[in-house]
C-alpha cells in the first residue's frame, strides 16, 4: 500500500487496521490505501478513526435489519440475507454522497 512502518502501526493503533492479523486482506489493503492518500493532505491516522465508527455503526445497523432475515427457516435465507447486505450496502453508499455533497455545497 505504500505505507511507512509507522504509518501502518498508526493505523492499527486507531482501529482502522486489525493489529492482530498476519496478513492483511484485501478490503484491508484498500483501507491502507486511501489511508495513504489521505496522508498526503496532511491528515493523521487519528482523524480517520471516525471512518471505523461509522463503518462498526452502520453493520451494527444492517445486522439488525438483515439478522431476522437470516434466521428465517427457508432454504434461501441465507442467500436472501447476503443480497440484501449487498443493496443496503449500495444504498447506504448513496445516501451518504448526497448527504456529503450536500453538507459541501458551498465548497463544490
Amino acid at each position: 500500500a505504500g505505507l511507512s512502518e509507522s504509518e501502518l502501526r498508526q493505523l492499527e493503533e486507531y482501529g482502522l487496521l486489525a493489529s492482530d492479523k498476519e496478513v492483511y486482506d484485501g478490503e484491508d489493503l484498500v483501507a491502507a490505501r486511501a489511508a495513504r492518500e489521505f496522508f498526503a493532505f496532511g491528515v493523521e491516522a487519528r482523524h480517520l478513526r471516525m471512518y471505523r465508527q461509522f463503518a462498526d455503526r452502520e453493520a451494527t445497523f444492517f445486522e439488525q435489519i438483515v439478522t431476522p432475515l437470516s434466521r428465517r427457516r427457508t432454504p434461501d435465507a441465507e442467500e436472501q440475507a447476503s443480497q440484501s447486505v449487498h443493496e443496503l450496502l449500495a444504498l447506504s453508499r448513496r445516501m451518504r454522497e448526497a448527504m456529503l455533497r450536500s453538507s459541501l455545497r458551498d465548497l463544490l
